[in-house]
This record gives C-alpha cells, structure tokens and sequence, in this order.
C-alpha cells in the first residue's frame, strides 16, 4: 500500500444522499479554480516505501503496485463524482436496468484507446471481468465479479452484465474496473496469466505509459498523449490532462528518509506524513508545501490468525485486545492525532455502530480471559497449555516511526499479561509472501481504506469465501485473518440483495457486533492524515476520506 491506502476506488463509495451525508462529508476544495488548459511540462516525484509486488494489475497485493497499474490502467465504465455518487467515465451514459434489477447494458464511448493506438471495445471492458470470473483466478478482485452470472458483448461498443440475484452494491462496485487489451493475452489461460510478459511492460487506456522500473530504484511513467480525456472537465473546476510529462515514483524504505527529501525538495508530493512531523513541516515550510488534511475512512489494525494456534482461540484474541493500551499509542506514538475505533468501522462511516465500547485497555480482564482458555503461567512466567507456550509471531513492516511503535509497545503490553512475543520487522514484500499469505503469523500490521458501500470491505476482508487457498496453502484471497463465522457470511450475503438502506444498517450493524466480538483483529487508530504538495503544483483535488488525488489534472507549468 501506499503509506495510507489498500482498497482503489473501485471499492469506495456508494450514491445515496443518506449515505452521503452520513459519511465523508464530500470534497475539499484546494480553492484553485482556473479558466482553461495549462501547460504540460514538468516531472512529478512522489515516494512509495517498497517496490511493486507485480504490475500484473489483478495479482497485485499492494498499493506499492497499484500507485503505478490505476495511472496506466485508468479507470472503468463509471467514475465517481465529488459528490460521491457514479457518473460515466468510458460509458457514453448511465447503463440500462431491466426491470427485475438483475441486467445492466453500458454503451462504451467511441475513439478511447491504448497506448499501443488501438481502439478500446467491449471485448476488452468484458475481458478484465473474464479473468475475474475464471476459476482459475484466486486474487484479491474476486470479490468484484463474485455476483455476476455473466458478462457479454453485445457489439463493439456494448456490454451487458448479469446477476445471478439482485445485488444491491452493484453500481457502486462492478463497474469500475479498467479494460485490459485482449488481443495482448487472448488464448493465456488464467492460471498462467500473472507471469506473462505482457505485465513487464504493460498497456492500459490510462492517463500515463508505462516506461521503465528500476527494482529498489523507481518507476517512471509518461503522460499518454492520446488520452481519451485529454481537456474534458476534472474536479473543483480544473481540467484533465495529463499535464505533467513525467511521473517518478521513487522507493524509500525509511520515513525519515522520505521527509528529509521532502524538505530538500526532491519531492513534489508526499501522502500521509507521520503525525509528529506535521506541525512542523506546516511552519518551517509553509511557504515551499500545501498541507491537506483529511479525515481517514480507514485504520491501522492487527490482523489476528484465525486459523493458527494460540490465535486460533477466541479468548486469547480478546485477551491481546484488551492487553493493549491503545491510548498510550495514541499519545505516545500518534501525537495524539488519532481515536481509538471501537471496531473495523470508522466513525465517520454511515454503518458505524455507537453502541459498539470495543477492547478498552483491561490487562486484569485479558489475564482471566487467557485462564478462562485454559492456560496457565509457567515459572517463567509465561502462560502455557498442554505444553505449548502463549507465544506469538508478530510481523510488521520496518521503516515506519508508527508501525514500529506501535509493534514495541504490544511486545511490551503483552509480555506483561504473559505472552511471549516474537517480534518480526521486515520489508513489505517479504511480510506478504513469507507471512501473510502462507499464514506464517499470529499477528501482522495494516492499514486499510474502508468502502463507502459497506459490502465491499465486509466481504472482502470477513466472508469465509475470501480465504482461498491454493495448492500450496497460500491465501490468494482477501480475508488474511481466515476469519470464519457462518452468521457472519449469512448476514453478509443478506445485506447484499436488500436494498433498503434502514434494513442494510440493521443487517451490516449486527455483523458488525459478531465480528468484535470474535475479535478476528485489533483496530488501533483511526486519524487524521496530511498529504504535503509542493507550492509548484496545481490542479490538487482533497477527498476527505482519501487525500489528494487524479494527478492526471495536477500541472506544474502554466500556459
């Protein structure tokens, strides 16, 4: 992930004026507007903190990845306005429903291309949900199709999609996702797809080409001068591009690091600044950065194995909730820039349950919580069962003043109620595929962006279906924490074909409650971010909710 997100667009929002007004509160404008076209020129440097896992743009785990795939990929048949609610992007208009609310028909936009020229048609719309569809796909985007009977081209420029039963998230989750060229990979079976050579160099529709990467270096972009786009209305009253010529992503494990070249000015552009650097780079620098604040719809968290002793066991998850003093993270390693979430749901959310008090800090309670399963402390002061150790595996990402705060300050917590904790730091990409994936963890940090639809991120990260496993045991799927409850599932499959917004918060509510009660992770912190631009750049649009964003309009050189 970037040092902020996990989930794209595709999986953000939801169009009802309840909704909205419930949640994000809408954009921020940057109060830039201006009259007509900039300029283009100009190279945009911004830092991510490991390379890409793979530019194969449904395989990837990260937004390591995912930062480089959307700009070179683009966008799908519908977008979202700054109003959160979808508008045609590649679609000429609003698709057509029959009246059973089960066949959506889009007509794609005529003279939208690739960066190779050629002309996108429905076949390459169809295409990307094809591979989803495959039983040979087990990536984290089988969520997107996990409803969808089928997906058919009617002709060059219209496509129909089928579900198998009313499913209310439709328009807020299916439509998003971006054409891949099937002449490039036609007749690759699935299964082989990921490693194919189209991805070394791969070809989108998107606002920038893809040029060159450099493993532990960067990856450089070039603005696509054939963008379908190009001069169309953006956001806030700017106009889309791409204006930049160049886009330099470069790695940079370590944060001091990353600000250290922010100052210098090696950077144009930085997301989700650690809290105790943002007052002051706001003064020192306030006259070469813009500060953008935001509200996060999402939080940093533990995931729990589920499925690995001694996490496997529900006492011993609630007792590591409860040994926690998230408050002293709060204070000492926030900068008291952040709330405790009393569960997976941000407050800004519109499903949040208030009712919910979630884990307070009750190193007495997780004590008896742990007796209660049956352990008992040795003389070493550890607690035990049959002979096995409470000792847990904790893995985090290194580089990072937050997530190495807060990994210290659980050792030191839950070495007091008795567990032995084996701490582990690591670089991203071996966190993903030596631990998270094959579940060689008891607990692993993330940070996560929430759905403004809540059936995306309840799906995806707590319905049993989401722990695909393949021949090797790997989790392919979404659900990392292999968190299974039956009621869980069935409450989720309901909130997904009940279209009455009063009923889905009921049913997404009620889940909730089950899921913080099994306590499957630790949510930690929910914050404010500050994303810092360069006084250079222009064109920024703030989503409260998800920062600064569509770099596609941002230009650095007036006309």
């Amino acid at each position: 992930m970037s040092r902020k997100r996990l989930l794209g667009l595709m999986s953000l929002f939801v169009g009802t004026a309840l909704m909205l007004s419930a949640c994000t509160g809408g954009l921020t404008p940057t109060g830039e507007q201006k009259a007509g076209p900039p300029d283009v020129g100009g190279e945009m440097i911004y830092e991510v903190p490991a390379d890409p896992d793979t530019f194969a743009y449904y395989w990837a785990s990260s937004a390591y990845a995912t930062t480089v795939t959307d700009k070179v990929f683009g966008e799908g048949l519908l977008r979202f306005n700054k109003e959160l609610k979808p508008t045609p992007f590649l679609a000429e208009d609003m698709p057509k429903i029959t009246a059973d609310g089960k066949t959506y028909t889009f007509k794609l936009r005529k003279g939208i291309k690739f960066h190779d020229g050629t002309e996108v048609k429905a076949q390459d719309i169809a295409f990307a949900y094809e591979i989803l569809m495959d039983p040979d796909y087990l990536g984290r985007s089988k969520s997107t199709v996990s409803q969808l009977e089928s997906v058919k081209v009617l002709d060059d420029y219209t496509v129909e999609f089928k579900t198998k039963e009313v499913f209310a998230p439709f328009m807020f989750t299916v439509p998003y996702l971006a054409p891949i060229p099937k002449a490039r990979l036609a007749g690759v079976p699935v299964k082989d797809m990921a490693s194919h050579d189209f991805w070394k160099q791969p070809i989108g529709a998107g606002p920038f080409t893809f040029v060159e990467w450099k493993p532990g270096q960067y990856t450089l972009l070039e603005r696509f001068d054939g963008y379908w786009a190009n001069g169309k209305e953006g956001f806030d009253g700017y106009t889309t591009g791409p204006w930049v010529e160049k886009i330099r992503i470069r790695v940079i494990p370590e944060d001091n690091t990353a600000i250290a070249a922010l100052e210098a000015g090696e950077l144009t552009y930085m997301d989700s600044v650690e809290p105790s650097q943002v007052d002051r780079l706001k003064t020192d620098f306030k006259d070469r950065l813009t500060a953008y604040d935001w509200n996060r719809l999402g939080y940093g968290y533990q995931t729990f194995n589920n499925d690995l002793f001694p996490t496997n066991i529900k006492e011993v998850r609630q007792a590591l909730s409860y040994g926690l003093n998230r408050e002293a993270i709060i204070q000492g390693v926030m900068d008291n820039k952040a709330v405790i979430p009393p569960g997976f749901v941000p407050p800004i959310h519109w499903t949040f349950d208030k009712s919910i008090k979630g884990y307070g800090y009750d190193p007495k309670k997780a004590e008896e919580l742990i007796q209660t399963a049956g352990f008992r402390k040795n003389a070493q002061g550890v607690y035990e069962k049959d002979g096995q150790p409470l000792k847990i595996t904790y893995v985090g990402t290194k580089g990072s003043p937050i997530i190495e705060g807060i990994a210290l300050a659980s050792k030191k917590d839950w070495g007091a109620i008795g567990v032995d904790v084996e701490l582990l730091l690591v670089d991203f990409n071996t966190l993903l595929d030596r631990h998270m994936k094959p579940g060689n963890f008891n607990v692993v940090f993330s940070g996560l962006g929430f759905s403004v639809d809540p059936h995306t991120s309840f799906f995806s990260g707590y319905h049993s279906s989401n722990i695909r496993l393949d021949d090797k045991g790997v989790n392919q799927g979404s659900n990392t924490a292999r968190y299974n409850n039956p009621k869980v599932d069935e409450l989720i499959d309901k909130g997904m074909t009940t279209v009455d917004i009063n009923e889905r918060l009921k049913i997404y509510q009620q889940a909730q409650r089950l899921i913080v009660d099994d306590a499957p992770a630790n949510w930690i912190y929910v914050n404010v971010w500050t994303d810092f631009v360069r006084k250079d750049v222009k064109g920024v649009t703030n989503w409260d909710g998800f920062g600064v964003m569509y770099m596609e309009q941002w230009y650095m050189r007036e006309r």
